[in-house]
């Protein structure tokens, strides 16, 4: 079960996203982040080789 201050700041965030005038200015003053990022090849970024991951023994227990 959510906790009274989970509840709280998902009400919160409900009444803000169904706002007009206020929610846009809400938005200018914070900004929202993007749902991609918004440079993913720039310099400096870690990029996992996936092929290269070596994972442990993996045996299976049994028992």
């Amino acid at each position: 079960m959510a906790s009274s201050t989970q509840k709280k700041k998902r009400t919160t965030r409900k009444k803000i996203s169904k706002q007009g005038k206020s929610r846009k200015r809400e938005v200018r003053i914070n900004g929202t982040t993007p749902a991609f990022p918004i440079h993913p090849d720039k310099p400096g970024r870690k990029v996992v080789d996936v092929t290269a991951l070596k994972i442990g023994d993996q045996t299976p227990i049994e028992g």
